[in-house]
């Protein structure tokens, strides 16, 4: 008679497979978001890409160079616009 066969054991819990077990499960819920081009930066802030462009130009936002072009973190975007916030309403 032969004996049952073994369940498979599985693999011991180091640091490292923990590590590896919430990349897996946590993905794309972690990663940064997505560079943003100039016209990214120009629909988020509701302006056109040449105020847009005016703004790198003054180093209100910095770009990052990838290769050839520029990018831009939404982050920096973001920073952009709570330094530039004004209390009360717009305008006034």
């Amino acid at each position: 008679m032969s004996s049952p066969a073994a369940a498979p054991q599985a693999a011991p819990l180091t640091e490292g497979r923990i590590r590896s077990i919430l990349r897996e499960e946590l993905g794309a819920a972690h990663e940064a978001p997505p560079l943003l081009d100039i016209g990214g930066v120009a629909r988020r802030l509701s302006i056109s890409v040449r105020s847009a462009e005016k703004l790198v130009a003054a180093h209100e936002i910095v770009p990052i160079q990838v290769g050839g072009v520029r990018r831009f973190d939404p982050d920096a975007v973001e920073a952009y616009i709570r330094r530039n916030v004004r209390g009360g309403r717009a305008g006034r």
